[in-house]
């Protein structure tokens, strides 16, 4: 069986979401966040492109009638470095770091059994048009995890359709546990080679401003092209389990550097 997208309100469909989470390795949840949840941090990706843009040009129509999406592409274009160094910026934000304090997030930690759980990563993702430097091959979330019990979400901060480059899944490939990945020439960042999860058909799912996908850790997924006119935005959010953590104790680092390659 293929599970297509089927989406859990978290406020009604708990119970049978977490259901679908163990027998799929991911499902999609609304309300864990609100669509103005996301608008602080917008609000400050603008006033910061604002003040980079009254640097460059004089017309305030520009600033008044672009969006936030044009105005990130105009300077990337003045130069290359913009869009790291935006990237980099906005990871500081407080309200960043507040997406990972949802209390529905450790509501599910707490459900899957993870003991203590600990923010591993809260961050945004920022994919611009028509740029394929950032694409991450099918893989599974195992680089650089220190904890063999780990989860992770991602939300779409504004809607995400197939031509933004919307999530690569592969239902049910949990079940083939961590595998050892693999790099390439072409392929700098680890991925899983595909006939290994052939019986596992990889699916698009698109998801709608405020949606967010609860995964596996060993859920096979990878980015696709953004092919429209428009920012992919998302957020991430990673959960470990500091009690399963081999190597605080007994010094064993082997779980981490097993699939950690250098690429």
């Amino acid at each position: 069986m293929i599970a297509r997208k089927k989406t859990f309100d978290f406020d009604v469909n708990f119970k049978e979401a977490m259901s679908f989470y163990r027998s799929f390795g991911f499902c999609v949840f609304r309300n864990i966040y609100k669509k103005n949840n996301f608008e602080p941090i917008f609000k400050k990706i603008e006033q910061i492109t604002n003040s980079q843009l009254d640097n460059l040009i004089t017309s305030k129509d520009f600033k008044k009638k672009q969006s936030i999406d044009k105005k990130i592409v105009f300077l990337q274009k003045k130069n290359d470095l913009f869009r790291k160094n935006l990237y980099d910026v906005m990871q500081g934000f407080p309200e960043t770091t507040n997406l990972g304090l949802n209390k529905k997030i450790y509501k599910v930690a707490k459900f899957l059994n993870i003991k203590v759980p600990i923010l591993r990563t809260s961050q945004i993702r920022m994919d611009l048009p028509k740029d394929r430097r950032f694409l991450i091959p099918p893989h599974q979330e195992v680089k650089g995890i220190r904890s063999p019990n780990m989860i992770f979400f991602i939300s779409a901060m504004r809607d995400i359709n197939n031509n933004m480059g919307s999530l690569n899944l592969s239902p049910g490939s949990f079940l083939l546990n961590s595998l050892m990945p693999k790099t390439s020439d072409k392929n700098k960042y680890q991925f899983v080679d595909k006939k290994i999860y052939k019986k596992y058909p990889l699916i698009f799912f698109p998801l709608l401003a405020g949606e967010t996908i609860l995964l596996n850790m060993n859920t096979i997924h990878g980015s696709r092209s953004n092919i429209s006119q428009k920012i992919r935005w998302s957020s991430i959010v990673r959960i470990e389990d500091a009690q399963s953590m081999p190597h605080l104790i007994k010094l064993d680092s082997s779980f981490i550097e097993k699939y950690d390659l250098k690429g």
